[in-house]
């Protein structure tokens, strides 16, 4: 009879040996880098964004220059002007302008956000990749017409989007649809690409409330999530709560890769920085805190976007290859496969599980879980990544055909060439 441990460890092994095949389709990796943005709030002057230089210091030390913000408002009085957008056009920032109503008590007029995209746009061409529609009409409806409801913002948006097809500098620019509305999105009148915004409720992890949105678009594609975040404010029994920073962390790489899991064209991530030091949830989302010191989120994302980039050739032009791996992928966990220009493959593999103890307000670290990957003939593993530890590999091989790896409750990148 076979001692007790050495019975364990054979019943460990044989559960880890690949089971199926599964067929990937790989993305190519610098389109997933490309399309990574994050929320800024350029306009608010009283808090973390009122020093543009700084702003834009975060935004090049954690690599993304894709930006979702509002159009600017002159209308409010002490509100940043058309030059700071320009002046962060200039050192490489764009933009996915927010359209804005002109105030809960004023007519909206779709001439002064037109105008003012337009006049951005001459002054640099090519900062603006995006027009969206208004930000969450459930919370702050659109006045149009002398009403103030669902119907009126989307009528407000609509007319919007007609005079923006009639502008020569931005008729060709491709415009999401507005948030918040309970009404069928419909690509078309309404936009080129359907909407999503989306919050992990009660420090779930991502993928339910991912799902959940990509079943709302009732097949449309294409489609984007314009925000996404985990606020670090740390609370108990709520209905949408703040976490700790290492699970913000967590929480955000997985959110990244169920978008493009689920389809996602890009998404981004809310925000760049906190926004006061208020003890409110609401103002606790950024990746940096409200002294532009960065969270453990922050370096994740910052590391994932080093892992990821690709820096050969041809990295935006190339078609990726299918991809066939042996993999037995327990439940709540994904693989998605991102291929490079020289023939690297990476291949990110997350587990969602719980992170958070909602009635304790307290983050939950669950073990590794041993997993083996079988790789496609020929192909040779070269290294592994943990965003959350670093941009240099935390394992390198030399060229095995299958490996295991022991996974975290939270993504990590196996790299091998094919």
């Amino acid at each position: 009879m076979k001692p007790i441990k050495t019975l364990l460890c054979a019943l460990l092994a044989a559960a880890t040996l690949p089971a199926w095949a599964e067929t990937l389709t790989p993305l190519r990796a610098q389109d997933v880098r490309d399309s990574i943005g994050i929320n800024t709030h350029i306009n608010y002057t009283d808090g973390s964004y009122r020093a543009p230089d700084e702003v834009y210091k975060a935004l090049d030390y954690l690599g993304i220059k894709l930006i979702r913000d509002s159009s600017p408002f002159p209308w409010v009085g002490g509100s940043t002007g058309v030059n700071t957008y320009t002046n962060l056009m200039k050192k490489g920032v764009k933009f996915n302008i927010v359209l804005f109503g002109q105030g809960p008590g004023a007519n909206y007029d779709p001439k002064i956000p037109v105008d003012l995209i337009d006049n951005l746009e001459w002054a640099y061409p090519g900062g603006i990749v995006a027009i969206e529609g208004f930000n969450e009409i459930d919370h702050a409806p659109v006045t149009y017409g002398d009403q103030r409801t669902e119907a009126s913002s989307i009528a407000a948006h609509l007319e919007t989007v007609r005079l923006l097809r009639e502008r020569k500098r931005l008729k060709s620019l491709p415009i999401y649809d507005l948030t918040g509305t309970a009404a069928p999105q419909a690509l078309g009148p309404r936009g080129d690409y359907a909407n999503k915004h989306v919050y992990a409720q009660n420090g779930n992890p991502p993928r339910p409330h991912f799902e959940g949105a990509h079943k709302g678009l009732n097949g449309l594609k294409p489609w984007v999530v314009t925000e996404f975040g985990y606020a670090t404010y740390p609370e108990i029994d709520w209905l949408v709560i703040g976490v700790d920073e290492r699970t913000q962390a967590k929480g955000t790489l997985m959110g990244i890769f169920d978008a493009y899991h689920l389809g996602a064209s890009s998404i981004y991530l809310y925000e760049l920085l906190d926004q006061k030091l208020e003890p409110h949830r609401e103002m606790h989302f950024g990746l940096f805190d409200y002294h532009y010191k960065p969270k453990p989120a922050e370096t994740a994302v910052r590391n994932l976007i080093r892992i990821i980039e690709d820096k050969g050739a041809g990295a935006k032009a190339f078609t990726p290859r299918a991809l066939e791996v042996d993999v037995n992928l327990p439940e709540g966990t994904f693989a998605l496969a991102l291929d490079k220009a020289d023939g690297v493959t990476q291949l990110v593999i997350w587990r969602e599980t719980q992170i958070w103890v909602r009635e304790a307000g307290k983050r939950k670290d669950n073990p590794t879980v041993p997993l083996a990957v079988k790789l496609p003939d020929g192909a040779k593993a070269r290294a592994l990544y943990d965003p959350l530890i670093g941009e240099a590999p935390v394992k390198t091989y030399g060229g095995e055909g299958q490996v295991t790896i022991d996974l975290p409750d939270y993504p990590v990148i196996l790299e091998f060439t094919r």
